[in-house]
Formats: C-alpha cells, sequence, structure tokens
C-alpha cells in the first residue's frame, strides 16, 4: 500500500496543485468563457470517469498479460523455461509493478498542460528512488534469501 502513495499518488497530487491550463493569470476574471468547463459539469461527471476506468482496465490487462506472455513457460506455476529456471511471484510482480508504475507517471506527464520545476522533481524523482529502491532491496534481498536446494 506505501508503494502506491510513494510512487503514484504524491505525482498526481503535486500534478494537481501545480498544472495550470493558463501561465498568465492576469486576465481570469474577464474571460467567462474559462468557467464553462465546471459550470456544465464537463471535468467530472459518470462519462470521463467510466472512460479513465477503462482506460486504466485496459493498461492493466495489456500489461499483464504481454509481461505473462513474455516471461514464457517461466510464469506458470511451477514451469521452467529453457534454462531450467523458474520464475518467482516476487519477479513477475515487480516486473508488472515496474511497467504500471511507468504507464501511470508516463500518463500524468502527458496530461499535464504546463511543467513547473516541482513536477519535474517528483514525476522524475518518484521514478529515481523507485529503481534506487529496487537496487537496494535487491542486494538486501540476495543477501537474506535461503537457498531452497542447499
Amino acid at each position: 500500500a506505501l508503494y502506491n502513495v510513494c510512487f503514484t499518488s504524491i505525482p498526481i497530487i503535486v500534478l494537481g496543485i501545480f498544472d495550470r491550463d493558463i501561465v498568465n493569470t492576469d486576465h481570469l476574471h474577464s474571460i467567462p468563457q474559462l468557467y464553462q468547463l465546471g459550470l456544465k459539469n464537463n471535468g467530472l461527471n459518470i462519462r470521463n470517469f467510466i472512460f479513465w476506468m477503462l482506460k486504466a482496465i485496459i493498461h492493466s490487462a495489456v500489461i499483464f498479460f504481454t509481461i505473462v506472455i513474455g516471461y514464457g513457460d517461466y510464469a506458470l506455476i511451477g514451469g521452467t523455461g529453457s534454462l531450467g529456471r523458474i520464475a518467482t511471484l516476487d519477479s513477475i510482480g515487480v516486473t508488472i509493478y515496474t511497467a504500471l508504475l511507468l504507464t501511470a507517471t508516463f500518463t500524468l506527464a502527458l496530461h499535464s498542460n504546463s511543467f513547473s520545476w516541482m513536477q519535474f522533481l517528483v514525476i522524475g524523482g518518484s521514478l529515481v528512488v523507485w529503481f534506487m529502491f529496487l537496487a537496494i532491496y535487491g542486494h538486501y534481498h540476495r543477501h537474506t534469501a535461503t537457498n531452497a536446494t542447499t
């Protein structure tokens, strides 16, 4: 649960705070057309919610099946590949989560109207911290894991 907060929720919150449709805010009150989207409830409605939920389901299904097919025989329970190795739930899960994190981060960046230094820092930083976490955890896990064959 902490993964989602640190690596996906914080960039969304920062984007919500710092993203601006219009960079020059001097004439906001003199242009009433800017407020029509909110007044007509076009931004937050059931249709948009369903669109984003379907988009998320499609993204997750494509990522899951691409990775499971990519692992091939390794992804099967008890299956071994041509090298005789078994893919663990950890390795498949980390691969899927990394792909989901990259997809969520790049989708967030694509839907941003403007970028500030804070957005670059948080969006890029979440990816950097994730890969640093993977390296540190992988190093620690490798030295503390027990070998089932010995």
